[in-house]
Formats: C-alpha cells, structure tokens, sequence
C-alpha cells in the first residue's frame, strides 16, 4: 500500500496536471479530448445494457429460495 501511495499516486497526480495544462493551451486538443471522452461514454453504456442472462435456479418452487438454516 506504501508503494501506491508514495511511488504510483504521485506519478498520476503530476500526470494528470501535465495533462490538463496542454488540454488548455490548445482548443484542438480539448476538442479532441471532449470527443474521446463522448465516445468512450458511449461505448460504455452500450456494453452495459447488454441483457443479462438469467440463471437456472434448481429447485426454485416458491417465492422465496430458503437456505435450510436453523
């Protein structure tokens, strides 16, 4: 855990500023950004939508599965 937090989270922090800076500089390369981050949405929520599908429950009769506990 020391080693994420003292080697790997700086890195991503400094990264991540470095990242917005040239974002800013340059309205292509928010564009760009803005068009990726679109996309990615989208492909996200179509890979979530997917349906299900449903177990087979063995031996489910009645409205309630009991686990035979006393």
């Amino acid at each position: 855990m020391v080693t994420l937090y003292v080697g790997i989270l700086p890195l991503y922090i400094y990264g991540v500023a470095a990242l917005e800076r040239q974002i800013e500089r340059s309205l292509s390369r928010l564009i760009l950004f803005g068009f990726v981050v679109a996309v990615s949405h989208t492909a996200l929520a179509k890979l979530r939508s997917k349906p299900e599908i449903p177990e087979k429950m063995e031996g489910y009769e009645s409205e309630f599965q009991l686990l035979g506990l006393s």
